[in-house]
């Protein structure tokens, strides 16, 4: 099974006045292709911190971390920037969609902004069927439920065709019966796809989905 990521011995310190807070310590992890893997920890235990560092959002205080066999921690930011863009997709708890614009306009946008050629109307067609939401493409994210505006979320996230997709909390906003839908759908698009999906949870809905379950506390995996 292929190597999508892999996390060496890698520590997130901040400065905090004169305090140093340590928020990962010595961190190992690797997650294959393919796999629905989330990382179970309570507020404040550091796996959002974890998340970040893995989608090139933030760069680790030591250690390194590299995505397809790619090193990243020593990366400019506009590499790392490109990387986000061939190999990554995000879901977020608050959705991060843009108001003024429509559910299709939503997930076209990270193709236009990469300048990704090809049938880029069909792709964003496929995305929004693949997510239930093609009776719906031409709504703002105002006239959408919860649950819709996170199902245009996964499609933006899926849309570019990454080999992986970092969802941090993303049932966290969600009633339970929605919530439930959403880590359904999610994980028939992990079957389907094969897309690799990495969660930062507390959800005991996804963590009973996860192919495997890491634990995380005070910045340490258990």
């Amino acid at each position: 099974m292929s190597e999508v990521v892999s996390v060496k011995d890698v520590s997130k310190t901040y400065r905090l006045g004169t305090q140093t807070v340590t928020a990962l310590a010595d961190v190992c992890l690797t997650v294959h292709g393919g796999e629905f893997m989330a990382v179970a920890g309570p507020s404040g235990s550091g796996k959002t911190t974890l998340l970040n560092l893995i989608g090139c959002l933030d760069t680790p205080t030591s250690g390194e971390i590299a995505i397809d066999g790619e090193a990243i921690t020593r990366l400019t930011a506009g590499r790392r920037a490109d990387l986000r863009a061939r190999k990554l997709g995000f879901i977020f708890q608050t959705f991060n969609l843009i108001p003024v614009l429509t559910a299709w306009e939503n997930v076209e946008y990270p193709l236009l902004i990469h300048r990704r050629g090809g049938d880029v109307a069909g792709r964003v067609r496929a995305a929004l069927a693949q997510v239930g939401l093609g009776e719906r493409t031409r709504h703002r994210p105002s006239e959408l439920s919860g649950g819709q505006q996170q199902r245009v979320a996964i499609a933006r996230a899926l849309v570019g065709e990454p080999s992986l997709v970092l969802a941090d909390e993303p049932t966290a906003n969600l009633d339970s019966a929605t919530g439930r839908e959403i880590v359904d759908l999610m994980r028939r698009l992990n079957r389907e796809r094969g897309t690799t999906f990495v969660f930062s949870t507390h959800d005991p809905r996804i963590m009973s989905a996860a192919d495997r379950v890491v634990e995380i506390s005070d910045g340490r995996l258990r």
